[in-house]
């Protein structure tokens, strides 16, 4: 596995906890720092590269900053990949529709969910032009419009871009490409102060103790 965290510097100590997590379960593992503050589509986008660099069949998780998740997590996804047999993982969900009865006693959600998409754990297996196609969707196929992205401010009023998790959710459900969300959810957030300037949000059903590294 290939590991991509996206990162700014005041966040070096959760980042430190997140990687000793992380590390044991990677070929290799990369943080891309933020240092100049240029903002997370930018960030992402150079992580998103580590998706050309892996071997056939090798997954990619690009991860963010904030994240916290169970010992555990990885033999828990590997037994849900090896049911799943899915291409594009969230192990993190907000969304409280994901969470059905059916799913939860199943350990995983494939489909087209909105709302269900997120930056927090992402998991990619042979998806090497992933990012290339959703941009190219949003830019040159009118994604930029269509009614499950024009209200999400991706232009901001300086004409930068930012919010990259909605447009890769908006290419998915506008294409009808279905992923795999872990449910319960192997990662969730931790509580640290928002750098998008809005709350702390939390899965509405972490396998683990919110907000932690712990079991429950």
């Amino acid at each position: 596995m290939i590991i991509g965290i996206v990162a700014i510097p005041a966040r070096q100590n959760h980042v430190l906890q997140l990687m000793q997590r992380l590390e044991p379960h990677a070929r290799k593992i990369q943080v891309f720092w933020d240092t100049q503050r240029k903002g997370t589509w930018w960030n992402q986008t150079r992580a998103m590269a580590l998706l050309k660099q892996a071997n056939p069949g090798e997954p990619v998780m690009i991860t963010t900053d904030d994240g916290v998740c169970v010992p555990d997590w990885h033999e828990r996804w590997q037994a849900i990949h090896a049911e799943a047999q899915d291409s594009i993982y969230s192990l993190y969900c907000g969304s409280p529709a994901v969470f059905t009865a059916d799913s939860i006693k199943r350990g995983y959600n494939t489909g087209l969910h909105r709302n269900g998409f997120y930056d927090v754990a992402m998991i990619f297996i042979d998806q090497p032009t992933f990012l290339d196609d959703a941009k190219r969707w949003l830019f040159m196929e009118n994604g930029l419009h269509d009614k499950w992205i024009h209200h999400r401010h991706i232009v901001k009023k300086d004409g930068s871009y930012q919010h990259l998790d909605y447009v890769m959710e908006g290419y998915l459900l506008a294409k009808k490409i279905p992923w795999t969300v872990t449910t319960p959810t192997l990662f969730d957030h931790a509580q640290l102060k928002s750098t998008m300037s809005h709350g702390t949000f939390q899965s509405p059903n972490y396998i683990g103790k919110p907000h932690t590294f712990e079991n429950h």
